[in-house]
Formats: structure tokens, sequence, C-alpha cells
């Protein structure tokens, strides 16, 4: 089992509810929302997710965070990947402080088995390490594509919290390499005209778009007294 002690902070619990609160309403809507990435039929099968949105702060972290944590949770072997480089946060969530990450490997500071980090039975995460401002060349790089190879062979599930659409190119850079996306809309705040441009944009890059998220819904629980704002709504297959 996952060690839950080792999240003690109110924010964090907030973000990783799948883990410190596995039996909440909404970690049960991250179980329905692997359930619904698992029955979609693709030509390739569905090893590498990325997770992104419009802009910043949309819950996309949230979701990749918790849909890692689902996943590992059906003994999946799940590695967790930050390749939002420019603004990291995993590495808090998850008090990795001071964890080598991706700008580590891209400046041939560290060897791939010290990038993986181990948080429970099942789950991995390697984390951005520290700022990049030059992630989109590091995508870009075979380096990175030979990365990506090798941790296809060591895990079954692979989850990508990747930058917004609108933010910097990175995600477009990614669109060929990852199998499907799922994108974060964030209710009553993502604007329907930048969605739909941002939306289509990763589309014309040659990603395979999963379907749709809905972040950020007000939901009250019994037995607490704080509103949790988290993924509410399961993704529906985009035709």
């Amino acid at each position: 089992m996952f060690n839950k002690n080792d999240f003690r902070d109110d924010n964090n619990r907030r973000y990783v509810i799948s883990l410190t609160h596995p039996q909440d309403i909404i970690a049960e809507q991250y179980r329905k929302l692997r359930t619904n990435l698992e029955q979609i039929r693709l030509p390739q099968s569905l090893k590498t997710i990325g997770i992104t949105s419009t802009f910043m702060d949309e819950g996309k972290t949230t979701a990749a965070l918790n849909l890692a944590v689902v996943y590992a949770q059906s003994q999946l072997k799940t590695l967790l990947v930050e390749a939002d480089l420019r603004r990291p946060s995993i590495a808090s969530a998850f008090n990795l402080k001071n964890a080598q990450g991706l700008k580590h490997y891209d400046n041939e500071e560290v060897d791939i088995k010290n990038l993986i980090h181990s948080i429970g039975p099942s789950l991995d995460v390697i984390v951005a390490g520290s700022v990049n401002q030059f992630a989109s060349e590091f995508f870009m790089s075979q380096k990175f594509k030979s990365l990506l190879t090798q941790l296809k062979t060591q895990y079954e599930r692979i989850i990508f919290d990747c930058p917004p659409i609108s933010a910097v190119a990175d995600t477009l850079t990614l669109a060929q390499e990852i199998d499907g996306f799922v994108y974060a809309v964030a209710s009553n705040k993502t604007l329907k005209k930048a969605f739909e441009h941002a939306y289509q944009n990763l589309s014309d890059a040659g990603a395979t778009m999963l379907g749709v998220v809905l972040t950020q819904v007000k939901t009250k629980h019994l037995g607490y007294q704080n509103y949790y704002y988290q993924a509410y709504k399961t993704t529906k297959k985009i035709s």
C-alpha cells in the first residue's frame, strides 16, 4: 500500500485524493476515467497517455496525478512523467524535494535509473528536476525518443503531464510521440473559442484525441468541511 503519512499537507491531499482518500467519490471518478480510456479501441495499443489543457491552472496536473495513481492501484506498472518542464509541480505533490529529473538527464548529468522515483506499489515518477526553457528542443531530440522507447519496455502505462497548448509549443512537439491525449477543460473557466482553437491545433499536430475531462467542478463531500475542486466528469470519445 502507499504510505499516506507522506502526504500530510492539506494541499497535497487535495491534489492526490486518489492516493490519500481512495474511497472518496472523486477518486471513483478517476477510476471511471481509467475504465473509459481502457475501453477506447485504437489501431495501436494505448500505453502512453498525455494530459493537457488550454491554459495553466485548469486542472490537467491534478488529472495526471490521480490518473497515474488509479492505474497503479489496478496493478498496472505505471510511470508518471512530468513533461511540463517550464512550470513543474509534481515533485512538490509527492514530496520529492531536490529530486533529479529530465532537466538533469538532458544535461547528461544523470543515468536513467536515477531519474525514476518509486512512489509505491506499481507507481514510479519522473519529475522535471528544474525549469527547462528549451523543453521543445529536448522533446524533439533523439535522446528523448530513445528514453521513451526504453521506458515503454519497462511500464504498462505511462502518463504524461503536458504543458498547456496555448502557453508553449512543447505539447505539440510531443503530439506524435504519445499514443493519445486527454484534454482537461475547467468548469466555468475555460473559454470555448480558446479551447476549440487549442484542441484543433493539437489534433492538427498529429495527436490522437481520446476525449475531454471536465475539471474543477465544485462538489460537497459528506465528512469534509471544505469543497474539493477536482475532475468529476469522465471522458467521452470525440468523433
